[in-house]
């Protein structure tokens, strides 16, 4: 019997670091995924193309920023910090739920981090535009 419970006990000590590097994995990959989707992203509302950010957006999303929204915001984001130069490296979090990929942008006059929420789904639930902060701390 104590054979029997040394042998369990040992099987349970090799499965769980197998299952929590396959935990990590799924994990890892999601987080690649909605970063390269999150640059994407921006990359599809600087082309124009706000159908394709639309049908990423999950419906409170929709509801709150339709096609026509996202259109003038991103006019005025542009009016005031002129042409989007470079998407830089995402850094992601995880915040109640949420997963969050915050992209620093070079525009012509201003730097502005994107920052893009994603729901369980991997729809997005949020989006915001908001100037840098300075290595000072101040903004931009």
């Amino acid at each position: 019997m104590m054979r029997l419970i040394r042998k369990f006990t040992i099987a349970i000590l090799v499965t769980i670091p197998i299952v929590s590097l396959v935990v990590a994995a799924d994990t890892n990959d999601r987080a690649q995924r909605l970063t390269a989707e999150a640059k994407q992203t921006i990359t599809d509302i600087d082309r124009g193309e706000f159908d394709k950010v639309e049908s990423r957006f999950d419906k409170k999303m929709s509801d709150a920023l339709p096609i026509e929204k996202l259109t003038s915001t991103w006019a005025s984001i542009s009016q005031q910090a002129g042409k989007l130069k470079h998407v830089g490296d995402a850094t992601t979090s995880e915040h109640g739920g949420f997963f969050v990929v915050l992209i620093p942008c070079e525009f012509e006059n201003n730097p502005i981090n994107a920052q893009i929420t994603y729901d369980a789904d991997d729809k997005i639930a949020g989006m915001y535009f908001k100037p840098a902060a300075s290595a000072t701390g101040g903004l931009n």
